[in-house]
């Protein structure tokens, strides 16, 4: 295909918006960030990575994996079989909620108050978690039906929000709340959005229609993707706890700082890695070894730009907004913290290349290893968060070495058959 007639097409298209999306709606924490400097402390901050955490936790929970399968039910079934299956999917989710709601309120305040948490903290969490995924499995329906330019104002829509609902709640001295009523609100407008979007397929007088039989099975299948779902989690964030147990809130507050300044990198080449992907496996499938290389080597020169925009980027904020000085003292950390996320965003381009060859078994040694990785830190590392990040710096530089070794040895003799 001529590469105008695949810069026309319709799939390319919607490709495009959809990445632009993720990076808007991801780069959120970046954008927001002079705000945070202006009105939070770093002890806020860490309070905030804190929320994030549980919420990440609970939304990967609370609807026993049914999101891993909504796209799939809407293409089999027919539309009042598929509208009973996304109901009994909600049913599931709120029971699960009712009794995560329960199990927190029964457990006893002081031992919140010994780990420096606020219960209503992680209550909160729980919450926005349900309606994340209410809207969550509202928005994929619209994303499956293709209407594009629908869900792409939801996003903006939802994203906006977002921002002028935290930064309003901030400016009327809600404190760390402020930040986190943000999130909530943002998530209950999408949620009365996309309901009323879906409300051909929402139909709740279909409850009174629901098989016992059929919501076991939605948990049986559900509960299937639990492990996958807990092993992705702990991926993301168990770096964040075996920091959090050798740092104070505040030191916490300005790693997770950091962690939102690294996201620009992250993303930006992230993003950049899906979109040549279909390219990379057109030339995968053509065995043009050294076009697949050049677009790695495209995708690493484009980190270091984005890398290097980053880092300045940061100094003009911290000089702009950081009058008391709160968090510019920790910079070298914030770089570190970035140059982490680029090594492991440069990991993205070797994954969907295994991927494509169905050598997953890589991708699990990878996972397992680093989990090992920190857990080996978390017992025998010393407790600097400085040699920590520059000891998982060292870690990622050593596995794209070896990633590479794979692609540029291995890859000629390998089949397109899954190992």
């Amino acid at each position: 295909m001529k590469v105008n007639n695949i810069l026309s097409s319709e799939k390319f298209k919607n490709t495009f918006i959809y990445i632009a999306l993720n990076i808007v709606n991801n780069s959120v924490p970046f954008f927001i960030l002079p705000i945070l400097i202006i009105y939070l402390s770093p002890k806020d901050l860490g309070l905030i990575g804190i929320f994030n955490m549980a919420f990440n936790f609970f939304k990967n929970i609370i609807g026993l994996g049914s999101l891993v399968q909504i796209q799939k039910m809407q293409l089999t079934y027919s539309k009042e079989k598929f509208s009973q299956r996304i109901l009994t999917s909600y049913l599931i989710a709120f029971f699960v909620f009712l009794i995560l709601f329960s199990f927190l309120t029964i457990i006893p305040s002081n031992l919140f108050e010994e780990l420096k948490i606020e219960k209503q903290l992680i209550l909160f969490s729980l919450a926005s978690s349900i309606f994340w995924y209410y809207s969550n499995q509202s928005l994929q329906i619209i994303q499956q039906d293709k209407k594009v330019i629908l869900f792409s104002k939801i996003i903006i829509s939802v994203t906006i929000l977002n921002f002028a609902g935290s930064y309003l709640f901030l400016m009327f001295d809600f404190g760390y709340y402020g930040r986190i009523f943000g999130i909530f609100v943002a998530q209950v407008f999408s949620v009365l959005i996309t309901f009323t979007l879906n409300k051909e397929i929402i139909k709740f007088e279909n409850i009174f229609k629901i098989k016992k039989n059929e919501i076991l099975e939605n948990i049986k299948q559900g509960l299937s993707f639990i492990p996958f779902l807990l092993g992705n989690w702990c991926n993301k964030n168990f770096q964040k706890l075996v920091i959090l147990s050798f740092v104070n809130i505040e030191t916490f507050g300005l790693y997770s700082f950091g962690l939102s300044i690294s996201r620009i990198v992250s993303i930006s080449v992230s993003s950049l890695s899906q979109s040549l992907k279909p390219y990379i496996n057109e030339d995968l499938f053509s065995k043009k070894k050294s076009k697949v290389l050049k677009s790695g080597i495209i995708i690493f020169l484009a980190g270091i730009f984005f890398l290097i925009i980053s880092i300045y980027f940061i100094d003009l904020i911290l000089l702009i907004f950081d009058k008391e000085s709160k968090f510019s003292e920790f910079k070298y950390l914030y770089v570190i913290l970035m140059f982490v996320a680029f090594l492991e965003s440069i990991t993205l381009y070797f994954k969907n290349i295994f991927i494509f060859f169905g050598r997953k078994k890589y991708l699990n040694y990878q996972v397992f290893s680093y989990i090992l990785l920190l857990l080996f830190y978390s017992i025998y590392g010393p407790k600097d968060i400085y040699i920590f990040m520059i000891f998982i710096s060292i870690y990622f530089v050593i596995l794209i070495l070896f990633f590479a070794y794979l692609i540029i040895i291995k890859m000629p003799k390998w089949n397109y058959e899954n190992k």
